[in-house]
C-alpha cells in the first residue's frame, strides 16, 4: 500500500510540474520574445474608436550591458500607422534618434554616454494606431545591434506576433 500511495503522489507531482511548465512557456511566449540583451513586447489597447499598439524593445534584466543600440522595427504599414517613439535613454545620459525611413520601417539609434541602460528600461518603444475594424494577426520585427561597454557589438533579431482581434 505505501508504494502505491508514493506512486500516486509522484504521478500527481509530475502532472502539476508539467502543467506549471506549460503555463510558464505560454506566458513567456505571450509576454516577451528575447535574447540575452533585449526583449520585444507588443501590447494592444483600445483607444477612441481605434486601437493603440505599443511595441517595446527593453533591456533585459541580468543581460549584457546595453550602451548603444542601432536598429529598426519593421511592421505592416497597411494595418499599423506610426504615431511616436520614445525611450528611457535619458536615464542613462543618452538620446534617441528615430526616423520612419519608409512605410513599415522605423530606424532608431540610442547613443550618448557609456553608461548602460538600466535593466528593464525602454530602449525603444513605438506607439502605432490600428483601426478598430482591423482583425487577425500581424508580425513586428526588431533587429539591429547592441554595443556594450567594451565596444563589442551583438546582433539581435526578434519577431513578435500582434493580435488585433477577430
Amino acid at each position: 500500500m505505501p508504494q502505491k500511495r508514493l506512486l500516486v503522489m509522484a504521478a500527481l507531482l509530475l502532472v502539476a510540474l508539467l502543467a506549471g511548465i506549460g503555463l510558464w512557456l505560454r506566458r513567456e511566449r505571450r509576454d516577451e520574445v528575447r535574447n540575452n540583451d533585449v526583449g520585444l513586447r507588443a501590447e494592444v489597447r483600445p483607444r477612441n474608436g481605434e486601437r493603440e499598439v505599443i511595441v517595446d524593445l527593453q533591456a533585459v534584466a541580468g543581460g549584457g550591458p546595453v550602451v548603444t543600440v542601432v536598429g529598426e522595427i519593421a511592421y505592416d504599414a497597411q494595418l499599423l500607422r506610426l504615431e511616436r517613439c520614445e525611450s528611457d535613454a535619458a536615464k542613462a545620459g543618452k538620446q534617441l534618434h528615430v526616423r520612419e525611413v519608409e512605410p513599415g520601417k522605423v530606424r532608431a539609434v540610442v547613443a550618448g554616454s557609456l553608461d548602460p541602460m538600466p535593466a528593464n528600461s525602454k530602449v525603444l518603444a513605438c506607439v502605432f494606431a490600428a483601426p478598430a475594424t482591423a482583425t487577425g494577426r500581424t508580425m513586428v520585427r526588431a533587429r539591429g545591434e547592441v554595443a556594450d561597454t567594451t565596444y563589442v557589438d551583438r546582433p539581435f533579431d526578434l519577431e513578435r506576433e500582434v493580435r488585433l482581434g477577430g
